[in-house]
């Protein structure tokens, strides 16, 4: 028999999660932070149902969304602002996530590529801007600009904490 526990903080209370392995069969349980023992976890807690293998086939990994970064937090010359932002480990070009539209209501839009230079971190994002592409550019050593169909606007850095005033809508799939 083998019997793993493992303790963690959940709202601040401390949580017990146990894992028993006897003759082939597996048994978990969670409850209280402070028993010693599976058989007492099971007393005190809940012993949950383990279900076969076969159960997950359906299911799609993903990565949970875990800490994210701001790449990118800027105000757009015509009042929009605009935000890019990603996860902070085990990221791709393709996990980069482009907001744009009034402080109250930035609206994600679908990212078609993200390149970036060698520099320093010049970057360039082209994404899907009302049926039509657009381009995002953030020169290392020049002025940030918005490229859409109607022309070419410029763009401002913004202090980090102005994200906390902002309304973000998602895409569905996001």
């Amino acid at each position: 028999m083998e019997t793993y526990l493992a303790t963690f903080e959940n709202g601040g209370t401390n949580v017990k999660m146990g894992v028993e392995v006897r003759d082939g069969t597996v048994r978990v349980a969670i409850g209280p932070g402070v028993e010693r023992s599976f058989e007492a976890l099971v007393e005190l807690g809940e012993e949950l149902t383990v279900v076969p293998d076969a159960v997950l086939d359906d299911y799609v990994l993903r990565n949970l969304p875990g800490d994210v970064e701001i790449e990118y937090i800027a105000s757009v010359e015509t009042g929009e602002r605009l935000v890019v932002i990603r996860p902070s480990e085990d990221w791709t070009y393709d996990d980069f996530r482009l907001f744009i539209g009034e402080p109250d209501r930035l609206v994600e839009r679908q990212v078609e590529s993200v390149l970036r230079a060698r520099d320093g971190g010049s970057t360039w994002i082209r994404f899907d801007f009302h049926g039509e592409t657009a381009e995002v550019s953030f020169p290392v050593s020049d002025a940030a600009t918005l490229t859409t169909g109607s022309g070419t606007y410029a763009i401002e850095p913004l202090p980090p904490e102005t994200i906390t005033s902002f309304s973000f809508e998602c895409l569905e799939n996001g």
